[in-house]
């Protein structure tokens, strides 16, 4: 199935000593017609006789011991096309669902569009997977449709939905995202919440019911990593729970970036925007967090108490909890006899590459 209009798309694919997936997610998208661009933080680079088998829309670029932000800090010279997505290394992404969300862009004027998301594991000799349910809201028909930049912003936190930073995204929209520099570490404390911010404040977006994502749970996250490893003391939603996170950097480096892009609002305003912004994200945090942890530990029988933290949490983490696992092509069957469209043939594809992975033993490093 050729797809014409994602030869304007760049999938960025940041990758840090994963390098079994790096090779997966490659081949994956080698002979496609995205362009993708692989930025590589690894101490060791990949082999080099396998560099020399690429496609012609694949490009990779070593950059030992730099971090995330900086690594995708070279963008600005790197990306040509109309459109970019960032890509996890460990995850795929839909060419169909894709494409259908370059066209809602086109057709609604939005600065971003992501599909629906399945999220899988490879357990039990199968792939397994189910739809992902975010612990603050739900991703069916969210939008953020709102004229005004701030109105935007505090719809997109009130509650908040990650619904952009995997979506395709106008170049220029993206290379504003990926601008604010708040700090050095790899996995960046504040990447993610600066990110969406950003994107709410540049235009309208929405979720459209495509099947675009396969969200993959076979690693540890970076910051998990770090957490286990005593490297990652405190997480965000605790420091902007602090009473003095209102002075905090983060609020001042992302209002300024906030007015370099459009400047109808002052500094001030902007700061006190993004200050209720976060501030509501933790607060969500907070309660989801600690009240998922409730329910994990305590399964033993309902009481009031938990009655009514399972209202509190909706369609999220308990629901989540005791959702059935299915096949990932049974799944998107299920999903399409409801409306949210995907292709067969590319959901087999994605199947049956991610059980070879697996049955060869590929490791994660």
């Amino acid at each position: 199935m050729i797809m014409r209009n994602l030869e304007d798309l760049s999938i960025i694919i940041p990758t840090y000593e994963r390098e079994s997936f790096a090779i997966r997610t490659i081949n994956y998208w080698a002979g496609k017609e995205p362009s993708v661009i692989v930025l590589d933080g690894s101490k060791q680079a990949l082999n080099e006789n396998y560099l020399k088998s690429y496609n012609d829309n694949i490009s990779y670029i070593h950059l030992p011991n730099h971090t995330y932000q900086e690594r995708i800090s070279k963008l600005n010279n790197l990306v040509n096309t109309k459109y970019c997505m960032l890509h996890p290394d460990d995850e795929f992404f839909i060419p169909s669902g894709l494409s259908a969300c370059i066209e809602e862009i086109e057709k609604e004027d939005l600065v971003c569009c992501l599909g629906r998301c399945l999220e899988f594991e490879f357990k039990n000799n199968r792939v397994e997977c189910r739809p992902w349910s975010p612990l603050h809201t739900s991703f069916d028909n969210y939008s953020l449709m709102e004229e005004k930049p701030i109105m935007r912003v505090l719809k997109h936190m009130h509650p908040y939905l990650c619904s952009t930073i995997y979506g395709v995204t106008k170049t220029n929209v993206l290379l504003n995202n990926i601008s604010v520099q708040i700090d050095n570490t790899i996995e960046n404390y504040f990447f993610e919440l600066s990110y969406e911010i950003c994107s709410a404040y540049q235009g309208k977006s929405k979720v459209i019911n495509q099947l675009s994502w396969l969200r993959s749970n076979e690693n540890k996250p970076f910051y998990i990593k770090d957490k286990e490893q005593g490297n990652r003391d405190i997480e965000p939603y605790e420091l902007i729970l602090d009473v003095q996170f209102k002075e905090n950097l983060v609020i001042e480096k992302l209002a300024e970036c906030l007015n370099r892009i459009n400047d109808e609002y002052s500094l001030e305003l902007l700061k006190e925007i993004i200050y209720s912004s976060l501030s509501s994200y933790a607060y969500q945090a907070n309660l989801t967090i600690k009240t998922a942890n409730f329910l994990k530990y305590n399964k033993t029988k309902d009481t009031p108490e938990k009655n009514i933290l399972k209202k509190l949490l909706g369609s999220s983490y308990y629901n989540k909890e005791l959702g059935r696992y299915n096949s990932l092509i049974n799944s998107a069957k299920i999903w399409n006899e409801s409306g949210i469209r995907s292709n067969p043939k590319e959901i087999n594809e994605i199947e049956s590459l991610i059980s070879d992975f697996h049955q060869k033993k590929y490791i994660s490093k």
